[in-house]
């Protein structure tokens, strides 16, 4: 398995739309997570049983839905778009959708804030986890396990029957990102989505939001270029919680999350600039959207930023 991409500074200021009208408050953020303007976005509560789960969707506070979004920032001129639809492929498995995929959140604050992505590959595909001064023993055993400054952290590790566990967290640290593998229990293969369980949801604080057995969702990427050459670009994103909050995740640092009605915005920017973008966006006119659309070029894939 490919390691896990440490975050890296990024060329462009990259802006990502989370759920609607709410943000996360920048006092209680962890480090290069900052949040928009606006109250902040209670998790909902989950009920959870050793089989079942009941899914929960981010807290509506808006209807509004762009369309055809551009930033319209002082200076800073709409230069292309892209748009589409489809599964999508995670961190270092970009190329497998169809793989049980977990949204777990915190029940103390926001999910943007601290919440973890689980999913569970089939057997044969990955090496055991062996040595190396990021592997640790939970519950007897081997986890690859590593938390960044940043505030982002990975876990993998092979399951008794040799498919692979991988998790992939933000907001917590080496000792929470443990309790929360241990708690982890496999479910039966035969399971409709044979992800994992929470044995101990009281004491992780964790809930299990949303899960899929095929991810996939609706996105919409907006960019603006100022004279010197700067952009900003702003992605929407539609669909289930997990494939949302998942997506969010898997950006070159944790971004700033924002909600709007059934639309995640993320922004990895600073956190000024993510708000100014975000809240300058308006909806623009077909034929000048085309024109966007044209500019960028055939995209089927969702955009890295």
């Amino acid at each position: 398995m490919a390691q896990f991409r440490r975050p890296k500074a990024l060329v462009a200021l990259f802006v990502a739309v989370a759920v609607a009208g709410c943000t996360t408050s920048s006092s209680d953020t962890p480090t290069g997570s900052p949040s928009s303007t606006g109250g902040s976005v209670p998790v909902p509560p989950v009920a959870t049983t050793a089989t079942t789960t009941t899914k929960a969707k981010p807290t509506t506070v808006s209807t509004d839905r762009f369309v055809r979004p551009v930033i319209t920032l002082d200076g800073c001129t709409p230069s292309s778009a892209a748009q589409g639809t489809g599964p999508v492929g995670l961190f270092v498995h970009p190329r497998h959708h169809q793989v049980p995929t977990q949204l777990l959140a915190t029940t103390r604050g926001p999910i943007g804030l601290r919440y973890a992505i689980t999913q569970r590959f089939p057997a044969g595909q990955q090496p055991p986890v062996t040595g190396g001064s990021d592997t640790t023993v939970i519950a007897g055993q081997p986890v690859h396990l590593v938390v960044t400054d940043e505030g982002e952290g990975e876990a993998r590790w092979l399951l008794p029957d040799g498919s692979e566990a991988y998790v992939r967290s933000r907001g917590l640290n080496g000792e929470e990102l443990r309790g929360l593998v241990a708690a982890l229990s496999p479910r039966p293969q035969s399971a409709p989505i044979a992800a994992f369980n929470l044995t101990d949801p009281d004491r992780t604080g964790f809930e299990i939001i949303d899960e899929t057995a095929n991810l996939h969702g609706d996105w919409i990427v907006t960019r603006c270029q100022f004279a010197d050459g700067e952009t900003v670009s702003v992605l929407l994103l539609r669909g289930d919680p997990v494939f949302q909050y998942g997506v969010a995740l898997d950006r070159p640092t944790p971004p700033e999350i924002t909600v709007r009605g059934d639309t995640v915005m993320i922004s990895g920017a600073p956190p000024s600039q993510a708000r100014a973008a975000v809240a300058s966006l308006t909806d623009t006119d077909p034929e000048h959207w085309n024109t966007l659309l044209e500019s960028q070029g055939p995209s089927p894939e969702l955009p890295a930023t």
